[in-house]
């Protein structure tokens, strides 16, 4: 009894109200990809890698379940790699990955203009742009494609 106590006790203590909303929202897999990448490469500029767990302190809307998730999603993809230290690295590098070899690698969905809040102002204008070329491009009847 006394160890599920401790259990409950840890689980409200980790426990964020906005894990399921921000993770839900269009394209929040994308975003987490994304921010994933920067706090690697950051990370990497000083030549540590990040455990799961701290690159959930940097993520606090996402679970650790969910960045796993993507993580794996990334390593499969060749984009990082987990290392001996139980800690993630790059296995490339950023100037060498393209948008589109992101997008493709997993069953992303292109975010919005509102969840693009706190995203780079480069990031943001283009997303926007692919949104509005998809949109175009897919303004057809169905009946007309079937």
């Amino acid at each position: 009894m006394t160890l599920l106590g401790a259990e409950f006790t840890y689980c409200l203590s980790i426990y964020r109200e906005d894990w399921r909303e921000s993770m839900q929202q269009r394209g929040g897999k994308f975003l987490l990809a994304v921010q994933l990448l920067q706090l690697l490469r950051e990370s990497q500029r000083h030549g540590l890698p990040l455990t799961t767990r701290q690159l959930q302190e940097c993520v606090k809307y996402a679970t650790e379940e969910q960045l796993e998730f993507i993580l794996i999603s990334l390593q499969k993809a060749r984009f990082v790699l987990h290392t001996d230290e139980k800690g993630w690295m790059l296995a490339r590098d950023l100037r060498e990955i393209k948008l589109t070899e992101l997008y493709r690698s997993d069953a992303y969905v292109l975010p919005g203009k509102q969840q693009t809040e706190g995203v780079s102002d480069n990031l943001r204008g283009l997303l926007g742009q692919l949104n509005d070329k998809l949109q175009e491009a897919m303004d057809h009847p169905l009946d007309e494609l079937l």
